[in-house]
C-alpha cells in the first residue's frame, strides 16, 4: 500500500468485530475529532454485489438497513462553489455525514421507486462501505443509466465532482 492508501486505513483505525457489533475507535480526520461509533452488523452479511468474489477485500462493511421504517437524506458531496475535491476529502466528508453503506445500495436497487427522480443524473455515494482492490480503495455508488439505477464501485484515487450525493438515514 502507498502512504496515501495507508492514511485512509488510519482514518478507519481499528475495526474490532465481535458479538455482531463493530466498534470503531476514536478517529481524527484532519483537525476534527469524532466520538466512538458503534454500528450493528448482521453476521455473515452478504452483499448483492459482493466484490470478494472478484478478489477484493472488504475493509469496512458499514451498517445494515434498519428493520424499522426509516427516511433517507441526500446530501451533496461538494460544499458551496466547489467544483471538485480529492477522494480522501470525499471519504472524510462521508464519515462526518454518516453516509449509508452498500446494504442501503442493495435495498435501493430492489426498491428504486423510492429514489427521487431529481437524483437521476447524480451519483449516489454509499461510502460507509470501503473496499480494497489491488491496493486501490473504492466505495459503492449508484448512477442513472438507460432508464435505471446501476451499481458501480468508484476508486478514491481520483477527484469527486459536482454530481456526487451522499445517502444517509434521515433524522
Amino acid at each position: 500500500l502507498t502512504s496515501n492508501h495507508f492514511s485512509y486505513i488510519l482514518m478507519l483505525r481499528t475495526l474490532d468485530v465481535f458479538s455482531g457489533v463493530a466498534r470503531v475507535l476514536p478517529l481524527i480526520l484532519g483537525s476534527i475529532g469524532m466520538p466512538n461509533l458503534i454500528v450493528k452488523i448482521k453476521r455473515n452479511q452478504k452483499f448483492e454485489h459482493d466484490k470478494t468474489e472478484n478478489g477484493w477485500e472488504l475493509l469496512r462493511p458499514g451498517a445494515p438497513v434498519p428493520d424499522d421504517d426509516f427516511s433517507l437524506e441526500f446530501v451533496p458531496v461538494l460544499i458551496g462553489e466547489e467544483k471538485e475535491i480529492t477522494g480522501s476529502e470525499m471519504f472524510r466528508r462521508a464519515i462526518l455525514n454518516k453516509c449509508s453503506s452498500q446494504c442501503m445500495l442493495d435495498y435501493l436497487l430492489k426498491n428504486s421507486k423510492v429514489i427521487p427522480m431529481e437524483l437521476q443524473g447524480k451519483v449516489l455515494v454509499f461510502a460507509a462501505t470501503l473496499w480494497l482492490d489491488g491496493g486501490y480503495l473504492a466505495v459503492p455508488c449508484l448512477y442513472w443509466s438507460g432508464g435505471e439505477w446501476c451499481p458501480d464501485f468508484v476508486f478514491l484515487d481520483g477527484g469527486w465532482h459536482s454530481n456526487g450525493v451522499f445517502v444517509r438515514l434521515g433524522a
